[in-house]
This record gives C-alpha cells, structure tokens and sequence, in this order.
C-alpha cells in the first residue's frame, strides 16, 4: 500500500506537536520543539523574529518538520523551504490576524482575551512560517501505514521523484 503527501498531511493534522530542524550557518543541525497546525496543505508554526530557527530559516529556508506519535513508534518528516511571514506591528494587522486563527487551531479554542493576545504577539515580534511539503526522508521500515498505526513509520517522498507515493523501505532482521 502506497501513502500520498495528502495521506500523510492528512495524519500530521490530526497532532500539533513537532521538531523543526533547520540548519545553522556552519551546517550542522538545529532542533527545535514546537506546535504546529496544518493550514491549506502546509504546516504553520508561530516563531519569534529574534531566534536562532528563525535566524537559520531567512538564511537558508531548507527545513525538515519531522511528526512522531511515541505512543505508536510513527512519524512522518517533511522536508520543505520555508516561508516566512510578516513580523505582526499592529494588533488588526493581517500578521496578527493570522496568528489568532493558528492559536484557535493548535489550542482547540479561542483566547480568552484576544487583546492581550494580539499584545503579546506584537511584544514578543511573532511570525508565522508556512511549510508547504516538499520532499520527505526515508523511513527505517515502512508497513501498511494507514491500517497498521501502531507499526508505521510514515514518510513522504520526493515528488518529483516517485509521483507523491511511498514505496515500502526493505526490512531489516535482528539476528
């Protein structure tokens, strides 16, 4: 059975929990946890402006969002560029807006006081950067995702290599 990218963002949106790995200037890795929502077929995380991800990603916008679910040993991991949003100024600015509608989606809920939401977005120099998938890494092993949750390890592939579709990863003994 093969996985579409649309199977695997569909899995991805129903958590909010991720890894954002970008890459620091002399090319090594950097890992950071974050929540995260599935809007219009990209991944949306909210970053402050002044940190070192955010720094990475305007340097270089090769990105890996990588989804596990511990519970069931699965994941996904999107490879992708980022785009980067406006720095939210003004509390109705399209950048604040924005990021009020990712709270309501990651949280489950409204704010309870979206004024001092809006304030602490502008005070903390938030922005949103949208992750549309590109290409995805190579799973250890790979069975019958959809069916098997509790086996799978989930993964979406290059596009324009193998058409949006997984082909299952040869499986290894421990002997």
């Amino acid at each position: 059975m093969a996985i579409t990218v649309d199977q695997a963002m569909e899995w991805a949106a129903t958590r909010k929990h991720a890894v954002l790995i970008t890459l620091r200037k002399d090319g090594r890795a950097q890992s950071s946890d974050v929540s995260y929502a599935v809007i219009d077929d990209a991944i949306v995380i909210s970053l402050t402006s002044d940190r070192a991800k955010t720094a990475n990603m305007r340097r270089d916008p090769r990105i890996i969002v990588h989804i596990t679910d511990p519970g069931s040993w699965s994941y996904v991991s999107f490879d992708g560029v980022a785009e980067l949003g406006d720095v939210t100024t003004d509390p109705h600015d399209q950048a604040a807006n924005d990021l009020a509608d990712y709270y309501q989606r990651v949280a489950g809920q409204a704010h309870p006081d979206w004024d001092d939401y809006r304030a602490a977005m502008i005070d903390e120099k938030r922005q949103l950067t949208s992750n549309p998938p590109d290409v995805g890494c190579r799973p250890d092993q790979w069975l019958n995702a959809l069916s098997r949750p509790s086996a799978a390890h989930l993964s979406v592939p290059p596009r324009s290599h193998n058409s949006g579709r997984l082909r299952p990863a040869p499986t290894t003994s421990s002997t």
